[in-house]
């Protein structure tokens, strides 16, 4: 009998790279981050309203020229 695998889950999952790319996930209602970021901190919209989720709670994101300039977003799952 052969031997199977349960399927590996992963968190995050690249899609577009730059933030440009990743945009259009976000508009899908699906939560983004960096891949240098750690687990558990992602972007998603509250109301129209770009919010950014940490272990600090939910907090209104004022995105940085150089999370806007970076190539390694991803969709988190």
């Amino acid at each position: 009998m052969a031997k199977t695998h349960s399927p590996v889950v992963k968190k995050k999952i690249r899609v577009g790279g730059s933030f440009g790319g990743i945009i259009v996930n976000l508009l899908a209602g699906e939560r983004v981050a960096r891949q240098s970021w750690d687990d558990g901190i992602y972007l998603f919209f509250v109301r129209e309203i770009l919010h950014i989720k940490n272990d600090k709670g939910l907090h209104r994101l004022i995105i940085a020229r150089a999370d806007l300039e970076s190539i390694d977003w991803v969709v988190v799952k």
